[in-house]
C-alpha cells in the first residue's frame, strides 16, 4: 500500500543517457543520506570509502540494466520511482554502525563492489522484474488488456518487494481497492469490467508515486516540535481538517470529471481517494517521523503494529473504500455510476499518461515525488528516536492519549465529517 515511492518521476525512453546518469548520482545520494548519521560518527576515511564504494557499485549496476534494458525494448523499461524504491530498500536494508567501533559495516562496505552489484543488486531486480513479466502474462492471457505504458514496477511482486521500506500493509492498496470494489459490485448489483478493476487498483498505488511527500494524501498529522502536548494536539486537529478537506476536494473532482465523461480519468480518481481512506485507518494521523520510527527504531510493522489486529485494520480498509464509494455513487446518481464501471481501454489508453493528467489538473504537478532521495529522507526521519531528540514514548502504539504516544486521529470522527460535507453538497472548507 501501495511502495512505492515511486516518488516519482517517470522518464522518456529517449532520456535512458540521462536516467541513468541520475540513477547514479541517486545512489551515491542515498548511501549518503541513509547512513549520514552513521559516518558522522566514523572515521572521516570510512565516509570517504563508503561514498566511493556506492559510486562504484551505482556504475556497475548501471551499466547492467543499461544493457538489459537494451535487449528488452518491448518492454519500454525506465527508471521510475518504482525502481528507485526497490533499489533504494537493499541499500537501506544493508545500512549497518557498529557503535562498538565506530564503524559503517555490512555488506555494502564488506562485499566487493563486484559481487554487490551482481548479487544484492541486480539479480534480485531482474529476477523480480521476469516474475512480475511472468506473472503479467497469466493474468492478460484470460483477455485483460495490457495497460499501455504502464510500468511494471506497478505490479504486486514488485509492491511486495519495498513493502518494507514505505509500509508494511498485510495486504497492499491494489488488493485492497480490488476487494472493495467486489464487495461494491456484490452489494450494488452491478457488472465490472476486470479492466475497470485493474485501472481503480493500480490508481490506488499512485500517491505513493506522485504525492509521497503531501501527508494528507496518507492520513499523517503535520510535524511537530518533541515534548510539547498542546501543539501536538493543535496538529493533530490541523491533519485531520486538512485530510477532510483534501478527501473532499478529491470528490468534487471526481463529480466533475464524470459529469465531461472523462471514464478513465474518473476510475483512476476512485483509486486515489480509496488510497487515502485506506491510510486513514492503516496510519490513523500518526506523524511520519513516527512511521520511520516505528519501522527502522522498535522494528514493528508502522501499519498494523499489534499484528493480531492487522487483519481487522484490514477489514476496516476495505470497508472504508467501499463507503467511499457509496458517497460517489451518490453525488453522480445510479445511471453514471454503473456506466463508469463498464469501461474498456482504447487500444492507445496510457496508463502513465492518465495519471499525468489526473495530478496535473487544476495546477497540480504531473511529476513523480518518489525517488531514492525522498525514501532516504524517510529513513533518516528514524534517526531522531535512536539520538534521543525525540521521546521514544512517541512510539508507543498502545498510547493515544492527549499527551503523548502515537498521534492518532479518531477515523468515525473524520469519516463522519466527509459524510456530512460530500452529502450536503458542502464547499470543501
Amino acid at each position: 500500500m501501495s511502495l512505492v515511492f515511486p516518488i516519482r518521476g517517470s522518464v522518456p525512453g529517449d532520456q535512458r543517457a540521462d536516467w541513468c546518469g541520475a540513477m547514479a548520482r541517486a545512489l551515491v545520494l542515498v548511501a549518503i543520506l541513509l547512513l549520514g548519521c552513521c559516518v558522522a560518527h566514523a572515521q572521516a576515511t570510512d565516509a570517504a570509502v563508503l561514498s566511493k564504494r556506492a559510486d562504484d557499485v551505482e556504475k556497475c549496476f548501471k551499466e547492467k540494466f543499461a544493457l538489459y534494458a537494451a535487449t528488452q525494448s518491448s518492454l519500454d523499461l525506465r527508471y521510475t520511482g518504482l525502481t528507485a524504491i526497490f533499489v533504494a530498500e537493499q541499500v537501506a536494508r544493508d545500512a549497518r554502525f557498529n557503535q562498538g567501533t565506530g564503524k559503517v559495516e555490512g555488506p555494502l562496505m564488506q562485499m566487493s563492489v563486484p559481487a554487490y552489484c551482481e548479487e544484492v543488486l541486480y539479480k534480485p531486480y531482474v529476477r523480480t522484474l521476469e516474475d512480475a513479466l511472468a506473472a503479467r502474462a497469466k493474468a492478460s492471457a484470460g483477455g485483460l488488456a495490457p495497460f499501455g505504458s504502464e510500468d511494471i514496477e506497478a505490479d504486486s511482486l514488485f509492491v511486495q518487494g519495498y513493502q518494507d521500506l514505505i509500509g508494511r500493509h498485510s495486504k497492499g492498496h491494489s488488493d485492497i481497492a480490488r476487494a472493495a470494489l467486489e464487495t461494491m459490485a456484490r452489494v450494488q448489483k452491478i457488472a465490472v469490467t476486470p479492466e475497470a478493476v485493474t485501472l481503480v487498483a493500480r490508481a490506488s498505488q499512485t500517491p505513493d508515486l506522485y504525492r509521497w511527500n503531501d501527508g494528507r494524501y496518507h492520513a499523517h498529522t503535520p510535524e511537530f516540535a518533541a515534548g510539547k502536548p498542546d501543539e501536538r494536539i493543535q496538529s493533530m486537529s490541523s491533519g485531520m481538517k486538512a485530510f477532510g478537506k483534501l478527501v473532499c476536494d478529491l470528490s468534487t473532482t471526481f463529480v466533475e470529471l464524470v459529469k465531461v465523461g472523462a471514464k478513465e480519468e474518473s476510475l483512476f480518481m476512485i483509486g486515489v481517494i480509496g488510497h487515502a481512506v485506506q491510510d486513514l485507518e492503516y496510519h490513523r494521523g500518526m506523524t511520519m517521523s513516527q512511521h520511520s520510527g516505528l519501522s527502522y527504531v522498535v522494528s514493528l510493522n508502522p501499519d498494523s503494529p499489534d499484528i493480531p489486529k492487522a487483519a481487522e485494520i484490514e477489514r476496516r480498509s476495505i470497508e472504508g473504500t467501499v463507503w467511499m464509494m457509496q458517497l460517489l455513487r451518490g453525488r453522480v446518481g445510479n445511471a453514471q455510476w454503473q456506466s463508469l464501471f463498464k469501461w474498456k481501454p482504447l487500444g492507445d489508453f496510457s496508463f502513465r499518461g492518465t495519471a499525468e493528467r489526473v495530478y496535473g489538473l487544476k495546477g497540480g504537478t504531473r511529476v513523480q515525488d518518489m525517488k531514492v532521495s525522498a525514501l532516504a529522507s524517510y529513513w533518516n526521519l528514524s534517526l531522531a528516536y535512536r539520538s534521543g531528540e525525540r521521546p521514544r514514548s512517541e512510539l508507543e502504539v498502545e498510547s493515544c492519549s492527549k499527551d503523548g504516544g502515537i498521534s492518532c486521529w479518531d477515523a468515525a470522527e473524520v469519516r463522519k465529517q466527509i459524510e456530512a460535507r460530500l452529502a450536503s453538497g458542502e464547499a470543501c472548507q
